[in-house]
């Protein structure tokens, strides 16, 4: 069957990407992962190593940037390495905002400021063009079918995050379980989750051996692994069935997870989408519900006689 092929504009390959996702096979999607997650400078190895990160064979590199239509390999190395010294051109410091060059002037909260109008408006523009819209909507869909346990996990630090989906979630569908330690151990907390189910891992940076753990127990229960991580990609992501990437670096001189409330944000409101009318209904009773307790428990009725 002949690669169907999208009209180039080279001047952004990351659009180009996700231009053509929809006609994107599996494999070809971890070549697409593994591009945003290096950066695109992965796509400057040779076929081989390219087709080894991405744990895919030669030819479906070839038909991949076939798929992007380029005519070969080198010709898509060749509007790559045009396209990154672009980037390191515009980057340089005299084509930097001359405000940026007198920070060291300003008081030192004006200049956190800057720095993080700057940080965030980047790592989540970042965030969002690495998402693959395919990928987006095969996790939406998996997410929408309420017949299926969902049950969330995040490391020690992206706990919170995990936490807050699950909030999100609950409100959106039923069956939604947020793993975490208390009188039972995750592992016997997944002990009923079965092919059925949805494991949704949160691993980024500092990955811990016991979510490799997790991830593999629900791996041999066929239980679906759905993981958000980092560009470096956690070791999960060799058994999940989807990986979701946050563009995740230092924000001065700690952890920023912003990108991640930005991943967190948008499966909220795909799932809303899909859900549609079932959404609304259920965040009504849900809100009946704490009304109702709430009446319930400021003015409680007079005792019967």
């Amino acid at each position: 069957m002949k690669a169907h092929k999208v009209k180039k504009d080279t001047s952004n390959l990351a659009i180009l990407i996700h231009q053509a996702s929809e006609n994107f096979t599996q494999a070809e999607r971890r070549i697409a992962q593994i591009l945003f997650a290096s950066d695109m400078m992965a796509g400057l190895e040779t076929v081989a190593k390219l087709g080894a990160k991405a744990k895919v064979s030669g030819p479906t590199v070839l038909r991949f940037v076939s798929k992007l239509g380029f005519s070969s390999f080198p010709e898509f190395q060749t509007s790559l390495r045009g396209e990154l010294y672009q980037k390191l051109i515009y980057n340089t410091p005299q084509n930097q905002d001359d405000t940026a060059n007198h920070v060291s002037d300003r008081p030192a909260v004006a200049s956190v400021l800057q720095e993080a109008d700057s940080f965030f408006e980047n790592c989540m523009h970042r965030t969002l063009q690495q998402i693959n819209a395919c990928e987006l909507e095969d996790v939406t869909e998996l997410l929408a079918d309420c017949s299926r346990n969902v049950y969330i996990v995040g490391n020690h630090l992206t706990h919170p995050i995990a936490e807050l989906f699950w909030y999100q979630l609950h409100r959106l569908r039923p069956r939604t379980h947020l793993v975490q330690n208390n009188a039972f151990t995750p592992y016997e907390q997944l002990i009923d989750s079965g092919r059925r189910d949805i494991l949704l891992l949160f691993d980024i940076c500092h990955y811990q051996e016991d979510i490799a753990l997790l991830a593999e127990q629900a791996h041999q229960r066929r239980t679906t692994i759905i993981l958000i991580t980092d560009p470096k990609l956690s070791p999960v992501s060799r058994l999940a069935h989807h990986v979701l990437t946050c563009d995740f670096t230092l924000f001065t001189s700690h952890e920023s997870l912003v990108p991640c409330l930005v991943m967190v944000e948008l499966l909220a409101a795909s799932l809303e989408k899909k859900l549609g009318a079932d959404a609304i209904i259920r965040q009504q009773n849900i809100e009946k519900a704490e009304q109702d307790l709430k009446e319930k428990h400021l003015f409680p009725r007079p005792p019967q006689n």
